[in-house]
């Protein structure tokens, strides 16, 4: 699966380039289906990020294995 996945991304990033932040809000901006996952997918990645934390009692250590369990760390 990985190699799988691997490939996928690097025919994206060819096609598309690096740019993923203004496509993924770009397709929420436009109101369509894409956009809907892309939001629906934000949420779940905040939610989980928040439960994390909660779980580690919003320690300094929670916080930070809950941006990097997020994705939204791997973005930038």
């Amino acid at each position: 699966m990985l190699v799988v996945l691997a490939a996928y991304t690097a025919v994206v990033i060819s096609n598309h380039g690096w740019d993923l932040l203004s496509v993924f809000f770009g397709d929420m901006a436009t109101m369509a289906w894409p956009g809907q996952f892309n939001l629906d997918f934000l949420f779940m990645l905040t939610l989980s990020a928040i439960w994390v934390a909660w779980r580690h009692k919003f320690s300094t250590a929670g916080l930070a294995l809950a941006f990097w369990r997020s994705s939204a760390a791997r973005c930038f």
